[in-house]
């Protein structure tokens, strides 16, 4: 299959000459035994600036053949440290529009290259532009300058203090790539691979696609899909070049096969699908890595059946001896069940078919079925437990259970919360992708709290229970405290609670001991109210006494006190006062009115008799 004529003496001595027999350095690189793939550049390289007190960053647009959202646990960069001393540095992402989304944790020391984690992994949207951004005290940072032209990136001076500001507006853009990147996970599922470990040889394509000479345009090797069905999604070969290869349209292809597996098998027809096209200028000087080659048209790989992966070099550019792709190969001790083979001078080659095998990966993906746990009130629901067939998936922050099932195949849904069923059973047919929000008997609950003389209940403990006698504790609904709410109630709100067939008790409790308890069934949206009785026999000082109101007493005797007269010449009064009664008779003198007044004299002895008469009653009623 596989190196080009290196049979020829002549072809071998420039093999030699240019490295071909050689094993590279070799980078560890991201591991390609799960689904887990990179969003950014992570390659290293030897063009690199010092840094002090400097923020970079570039663009990346995610995109995933299989996922619409994913979460970005970390960031890594590529650096090392300048000086000796402790330094500091921190990484961010950013939107298109360069505001802030989310940092990592800061690393403090002397080493170089760290991986820092986002407290709160945020969340990638496919199709989506973002900026990777690291800011550091004092470090050397490593870019690439791809031959495209279509990356943005910027370095700005910004006196480092760890924290990020809210937007950035770099002053210019420069056409490289800053080695910073994240790796994050998917659904997909390795279908078959010949992994790094057994790559021991480098094999050159020294021709343009398709070739028409003795170089070879293409190497591949044949798999069979042994498990279920599945889409082919991701293809994923060890690569590296030597010199400086041009052309922007290399690209893995997946054929149908003609002949014995593991003997004799080659690609047949026109190919089944094609990846994205990938800039072969783009390779890493300097290592041999895992490149990643996505398939968005999902072709269907069936069970039981033959395919061939291969990478095809570019159909233009500048490809020769000197300037070349390379792949990694096992030519010591190839194991794989399948074959290798070549393309070169416009036929499929069988050279060494099966006496050395390819570095590869394939990808995949059965139907995907995404569910969106939400209440009855319409959000979402973290935590609760999707029971698919004999497979369980719990909802994650929001509310997505994402999840695959084999292909065609039907699919027995239910969910549950706090251990109680609050979707019932439903079926699904599995023929294509399905995405469904799934509305669950789950609702709020209400207590107001308050005691028998109108006052708010703030800080009393409220319990839950339920009928059936669950551990409501190892969900977190109890115990609760009750918060302020107004001057008259305290309250407590229960967001999310499952339907329960029977009923929920809640018990307010005070410090003191006080307390009372409501019980209610869960069919709706509830608001229930507590009173809690008041004590007025705990002695004052303690947090529940209420000092009781005043007794009224009748009022005292008084006995009637006389006062002297004083008479005068223009008024005379008197005063008396009976049971405690005081009346006060004032008799004043004016001069008549109208045009006839009386003289003075007649007036003074008026009020002298009524003074008599007053006195006279007042003595006879001692006299009784």
């Amino acid at each position: 299959m596989k190196l080009k004529s290196c049979v020829v003496s002549v072809l071998l001595v420039v093999f030699l000459i240019v490295g071909f027999s050689e094993v590279p350095t070799v980078k560890t690189a991201t591991a390609a035994t799960d689904a887990s793939f990179i969003f950014g550049w992570d390659h290293d390289y030897t063009n690199y600036t010092i840094i002090s007190n400097l923020m970079v960053g570039t663009n990346f647009t995610f995109a995933d053949p299989v996922e619409t959202q994913v979460k970005l646990p970390s960031l890594t960069l590529y650096y090392g440290q300048h000086e000796t001393v402790s330094n500091k540095i921190k990484y961010a992402l950013y939107n298109s529009e360069l505001n802030l989304i989310a940092s990592t944790n800061e690393y403090v020391g002397i080493e170089g290259s760290q991986t820092l984690i986002f407290t709160d992994p945020p969340t990638l949207t496919n199709n989506t532009m973002y900026w990777l951004v690291a800011w550091g005290s004092c470090w050397t940072f490593q870019y690439h300058t791809p031959a495209s032209g279509n990356s943005k990136s910027f370095n700005m001076s910004v006196v480092y203090t760890g924290n990020y500001p809210s937007t950035l507006s770099p002053s210019s853009y420069s056409n490289i790539i800053w080695s910073i990147y994240g790796a994050y996970s998917t659904r997909e599922t390795l279908i078959d691979s010949y992994p790094t470990p057994n790559g021991d040889y480098s094999f050159g394509l020294a021709d343009l696609h398709p070739s028409d000479s003795i170089y070879s345009s293409v190497i591949g090797q044949t798999f069979n899909v042994t498990g279920d069905s599945m889409y082919l999604t991701k293809a994923q070969f060890y690569m590296g070049k030597n010199g400086l290869p041009t052309g922007t349209d290399a690209k893995a292809v997946l054929y149908a096969t003609t002949g014995t597996y593991g003997v004799n098998a080659t690609p047949t027809g026109s190919p089944i699908a094609t990846s994205q096209n990938f800039a072969v200028t783009d390779i890493d000087d300097n290592h041999i890595l895992i490149y990643t080659f996505k398939f968005f048209s999902h072709p269907l790989l069936n069970k039981g059946t033959v395919y061939a992966i291969v990478f095809q070099n570019p159909t233009s550019g500048t490809i020769n001896l000197y300037n070349l792709p390379i792949v990694h190969l096992d030519r010591s001790s190839p194991t794989h069940s399948g074959n290798s083979f070549r393309y070169r001078n416009g036929v499929w080659n069988l050279t060494y078919a099966t006496s050395r095998d390819l570095i590869f990966y394939v990808y995949g993906v059965p139907q995907l079925l995404n569910l969106r746990i939400k209440d009855a009130n319409g959000n979402i629901i973290e935590g609760a437990t999707a029971y698919i067939n004999s497979s369980t998936e719990t909802s994650d922050s929001d509310g997505w259970v994402k999840t695959t099932c084999p292909i065609n195949s039907s699919v027995d849904i239910h969910v549950k919360l706090q251990n109680v069923v609050v979707n019932g059973t439903w079926t699904v047919t599995m023929n294509a992708d399905k995405t469904f929000n799934v509305s669950c008997t789950v609702y709020k609950l209400t207590v107001y709290v308050t005691n028998d003389k109108g006052v708010e209940m703030s800080g009393t403990t409220l319990t839950l229970s339920r009928t059936d006698g669950e551990n409501l504790s190892s969900y977190d609904l109890t115990p609760k405290t009750v918060d302020y709410y107004n001057t008259t109630h305290g309250r407590y709100v229960w967001s999310q609670l499952a339907n329960q067939t029977s009923s929920y008790t809640v018990t307010a409790t005070v410090s003191s001991g006080e307390s009372n308890s409501t019980t209610t069934t869960l069919t709706a949206n509830t608001v229930k109210t507590i009173v809690i009785p008041t004590i007025i026999s705990s002695p004052p000082g303690t947090p529940s006494y209420v000092p009781p109101p005043p007794a009224e007493q009748p009022p005292a005797l008084t006995p009637p006190i006389e006062l002297p007269k004083v008479p005068g010449p223009e008024f005379q009064y008197g005063i008396m006062v009976l049971v405690g009664v005081v009346v006060v008779a004032a008799v004043v003198g004016v001069a008549g009115r109208g045009k006839r007044k009386p003289n003075l004299q007649r007036k003074w002895q008026k009020k002298t008799r009524q003074t008599r008469n007053l006195d006279r009653a007042w003595r006879k009623k001692r006299r009784r």
